[in-house]
């Protein structure tokens, strides 16, 4: 009821046609300046701050918890969020036209691209980012099996959260060169001390941004106590600190390189 009230004032108010998008997906947002489509972006998520001039942009939420009544203020043409923005549908749908783009996995990430570039009009500039990304992600993996911590674990707690094969992330080892030691089909990617024993990986690594580096740096120690690990028997215990870890946006195709070249450094 209140809903509907404020839609029914904020339309009385706005003599204005609505026009342009907010994102409320980080990468997405991300995808649109890489586009070359950010004149048409009027606001972001709570969460968008990449590229730095997207942060000028006014925030409204995000795909799980939209700010309706900012929204219906904005007066737009499209809203766009991931997959997440589905349970939303019918409220905003009352805003403007919404696109529900799913980013889980990496043809998630290439299908919704192009996506993006037909609704903007830079159906070019999706398909440069797109060839990109394929040719980026086309390398098999030969090198050894790592298995890839957050570095938001808690090891001392048996926390231990790590990245999914089938994950955009997972890709992005894959395309560094190196096998992920966890198999697929597991809906949530944790794991305690006994199941990391059992799995007993031959490379295990932390990845996190430099403000991870002194939680790393614990949970390295942690590890290194479990010394029936194969991984502590032959020293490698990795700490990868790189810009925006778990960004998946186009520039993801940049930090593949950087995963490869700190694993093989830690490796030697």
């Amino acid at each position: 009821m209140l809903f509907g009230l404020l839609l029914s004032c904020t339309s009385q108010e706005s003599s204005q046609p609505a026009e342009g998008f907010i994102s409320l997906h980080p990468s997405i947002t991300e995808t649109f300046y890489a586009l070359g489509a950010e004149h048409l972006l009027k606001g972001r998520s709570d969460y968008c701050e990449r590229p730095q001039s997207a942060t000028v942009l006014p925030t409204f939420g995000t795909s799980i918890t939209p700010n309706f009544e900012g929204l219906a203020r904005a007066n737009v043409a499209h809203i766009v969020g991931d997959n997440a923005i589905s349970q939303h549908t019918d409220a905003l749908a009352q805003l403007g036209t919404v696109h529900s783009l799913p980013w889980l996995s990496m043809e998630d990430m290439k299908q919704s691209i192009h996506q993006l570039g037909l609704i903007t009009n830079t159906t070019s500039a999706a398909d440069n980012i797109v060839n990109d990304l394929t040719k980026t992600f086309q390398s098999q993996p030969e090198g050894e099996s790592v298995l890839l911590l957050l570095s938001g674990s808690v090891i001392s707690k048996g926390q231990l959260w790590y990245i999914k094969p089938e994950s955009i992330h997972g890709a992005m080892l894959e395309a560094s060169g190196y096998r992920n030691a966890v198999s697929a089909g597991k809906d949530i990617p944790q794991m305690g001390v006994e199941e990391l024993l059992a799995l007993d990986p031959s490379v295990i690594a932390l990845i996190g941004d430099s403000k991870a580096a002194t939680d790393m740096t614990a949970q390295t120690k942690d590890l290194s106590a479990l010394t029936s690990l194969q991984a502590v028997q032959n020293n490698k215990i990795c700490m990868l600190s790189i810009d925006n870890p778990f960004g998946t946006g186009p520039s993801i195709v940049n930090t593949v390189p950087i995963l490869k070249k700190q694993l093989s450094t830690c490796l030697q």
